[in-house]
């Protein structure tokens, strides 16, 4: 197993092609419209992103990963 692991969020601007040529693993953002919070990729798409914006005539709200969330990442 390899001692180093690049890791960036989910805004990175790689494709999947070189995030698997890489080995680099995203972690999601947190993007909050509302009373709502989704997981950048898991649970939430640019396309659903931009239907809720224009439904709720609301701009998003994004928190980067937490710290407990690369801890429990690299316990693993």
């Amino acid at each position: 197993m390899s001692k180093i692991h690049i890791t960036a969020d989910s805004s990175v601007d790689l494709t999947p092609e070189l995030l698997e040529k890489y080995n680099i693993t995203t972690l999601p953002f947190h993007i909050t419209i509302g009373d709502e919070t989704f997981e950048d990729g898991i649970t939430i798409n640019p396309d659903i992103l931009y239907k809720k914006v224009k439904e709720t005539n609301t701009l998003p709200k994004t928190a980067a990963v937490s710290m407990a969330q690369y801890l429990d990442f690299f316990t693993e």
